[in-house]
């Protein structure tokens, strides 16, 4: 997201003149990645359950904010620009044997639940006030940044309330 605003003042006499931008990006992945052996029966030679979270959030947030004074008397000016970038993921990657499965095995038994989500926020801000004058100036530029992330995510592998035998 971008955000841009200009201001430009010429006058003869006096010249007063202000630009604000702001961006507010606001992102929220919320999921769940389930592998599960619920309440069953299973023989097998070998028993793999997986489950991969792999969610993207990529946010820009970018904000610009100018003024240009001219005058022959006096210039005030002022530019702000703000941005901001608001990251939510709360997943849930499981992968398990629950339920009361029996899980029977001549090989091996694995569970994985790997997480490989990602958050890239990408925050700027830049405020430019510029004044030219013949008899006073004054002019202020304030540029502020910000990022917030919150990463909730759970990641789990068990077995749970179930009966798991491999042999080999």
């Amino acid at each position: 997201l971008v955000s841009a605003a200009v201001s430009i003042g010429l006058s003869g006499a006096g010249s007063l003149d202000f630009a604000i931008a702001a961006t507010l990006a606001q992102n929220t992945v919320q999921g769940s990645t389930q592998a599960i052996v619920d309440a069953s029966d299973v023989d097998a030679a070998t028993l793999t359950v997986t489950a991969l979270g792999d969610a993207v959030i990529d946010s820009d947030a970018i904000a610009a904010a100018l003024t240009l004074s001219a005058s022959g008397g006096l210039t005030l000016g002022g530019a702000g620009a703000g941005a901001d970038s608001k990251n939510v993921m709360n997943n849930v990657i499981e992968a398990s044997i629950r339920g009361g499965s029996d899980v029977s095995t001549t090989g091996a038994v694995a569970l994985a639940a790997t997480d490989q989500s990602d958050i890239d926020a990408d925050v700027l801000s830049a405020a430019v006030s510029l004044g030219f004058s013949g008899g006073g100036s004054a002019n202020i530029a304030v540029a502020v940044s910000l990022t917030e992330v919150d990463y909730s995510t759970e990641t789990l592998a068990l077995i749970d309330d179930s009966s798991v035998i491999a042999t080999s």
